[in-house]
This record gives structure tokens, C-alpha cells and sequence, in this order.
């Protein structure tokens, strides 16, 4: 079954046509006539492909080049960013896109409300969050050549907290790392609460391990609105991705 990305034409708001015109030529390597053609009023398929994986990076790249598009599974809508809605993973869960490191060696399904931030840790892999509702995500990753051999997840797990509580104000762990159902890779979740600024703040960490890496996903909000986000932060665990290598990317029209 075919996964096929359909461009819209349609601007995300806040987005001016010259700036999504120059995100086409940019992103996409794309000359005048072939952009032309891309915003000539007809909806058009800029991609169809097996890989699911490759058609959701397309529709990330246009939508962070401020242009709306759809995901379609043979004659099945999966997600129509102008409307936020769809069915499935990771994409289509109301107004979720899925995000890349900037070297696209892992990825994030967020809510489309979750912005690029360079500035919660200067180390980050992968930084990204909401200013309006204070919620945010930080990924580091550590190459396992540099550790003890003997070292399991369980341990890394264990020492990354001992390392978070070591650097808070007012900090309490919630219990011993524990392993996340339902996860694609071998993942240890715990909690920390702590305050920033005089506020409240509580932590969900998240430590994964592959062959030759650990990652630990940080994400945080204000302790008063926790219970309510913890789904939801073990749901972005859930969906954190470990990237194959990039390779290039066409549009065609």
C-alpha cells in the first residue's frame, strides 16, 4: 500500500507566500516553473511512496515551510494539517507532527503547537516546547563506547536521575525508573519534581537504548498540570523514533 502526500497550496497562518515560496525553492531545491506549476490551484501529489517514514518528512518539511498538506494510505485520509484531525500514528493524532533533530538522527511526534527552542540546554540533541503553556521537551544521547561495558539501561536510567536531582532546586524523586509498556525500544521511565523560579515544575524522564546509544527525553511542565499531561508525555516516549541515515528529497508535480 502507497502512502501519497498531497500539497494543498494553502498557507498556515502567520506564514506571508513569499516566505512558503522561498521555503519550497529552499527545502525542496525546486526552480520557478516547477514551484508555478506546485501553486497553480490544483491539488497535486508531490510524493507517493511505500515509506511511511519518508512521506511523513515530507509533510513535516512543508509544514514547517508554513504550507498545509494531506497523508493518504491508498484512498484513506490519514491526516489533513488545515483541519488537525485524522486517525493512527504518529502523525495523525489531532494536531500532532512529527519533529526532527537537526542532524535527523531521531524524531518526535508533537503537538503542532511545540516550537524549536535553542535555549533549555546547551547539549541538547533535540529541544522543543510550548512558551504559553510551559511545556517542554529536551533529548540528550550518550555513545555507549564512552561507558562501562557492564553498564545496562537500568543503571544509565538510574544514573541520569541521580544527576537530574543533583542539578534542581528543591527536587524529589517519585520512585525507581521503571520499564514503559507498549515502546519500541527498550525504555525506563521515571519522575522528578522540582521548582524553577519559585514554580512548581515536575518531570517525566524517559531513558531509551539502542546498539550503540542512550538517549534520556526530558520533558516538564508545572507540577499543577502534570496528572494531566502524564499520558500524553508517555505517549511522546512512546513515539520517539532512532532515524536511519537521511537521504535526499524530491518533489516532482
Amino acid at each position: 500500500m502507497y502512502f501519497e502526500v498531497v500539497f494543498t497550496g494553502v498557507l498556515r497562518d502567520g506564514f506571508t507566500r513569499r516566505r512558503g515560496i522561498e521555503a519550497l525553492a529552499n527545502q525542496f531545491s525546486l526552480d520557478f516553473h516547477q514551484i508555478k506549476r506546485l501553486l497553480s490551484g490544483a491539488r497535486c501529489i508531490v510524493k507517493r511512496t511505500q515509506d511511511r517514514h519518508r512521506a511523513e518528512r515530507i509533510v513535516n518539511t512543508l509544514w514547517d515551510g508554513g504550507w498545509h498538506s494531506e497523508l493518504y494510505q491508498g484512498d484513506r485520509i490519514l491526516w489533513c494539517s488545515s483541519q488537525s484531525q485524522g486517525e493512527g500514528a504518529p502523525l495523525v493524532r489531532a494536531g500532532m507532527i512529527r519533529s526532527f533533530s537537526a542532524d535527523s538522527s531521531i524524531s518526535l511526534s508533537l503537538p503542532a503547537s511545540w516550537q524549536t527552542c535553542d535555549d533549555l540546554n546547551p547539549h541538547a540533541l533535540f529541544q522543543r516546547g510550548d512558551r504559553l503553556s510551559h511545556q517542554y521537551v529536551v533529548v540528550l544521547r550518550q555513545d555507549k563506547a564512552e561507558l562501562p561495558k557492564t553498564l545496562t539501561l537500568t543503571d544509565y536510567s538510574a544514573a541520569q536521575l541521580q544527576q537530574c536531582y543533583a542539578k534542581v532546586s528543591a527536587g524529589q524523586i517519585h520512585g525507581e525508573p521503571v520499564p514503559l509498556g507498549n515502546s519500541t525500544y527498550a525504555t525506563y521511565t521515571v519522575q522528578l519534581s522540582a521548582e524553577l523560579g519559585n514554580v512548581p515544575i515536575r518531570y517525566l524522564l524517559g531513558c531509551v537504548g539502542d546498539k550503540s546509544w542512550y538517549y534520556t527525553i526530558f520533558l516538564w511542565c508545572e507540577a499543577r498540570v502534570f496528572a494531566g499531561k502524564l499520558r500524553l508525555f508517555e505517549q511522546l516516549i512512546r513515539d520517539f523514533r532512532i532515524e536511519p541515515a537521511p537521504s535526499g528529497r524530491k518533489v516532482s508535480c
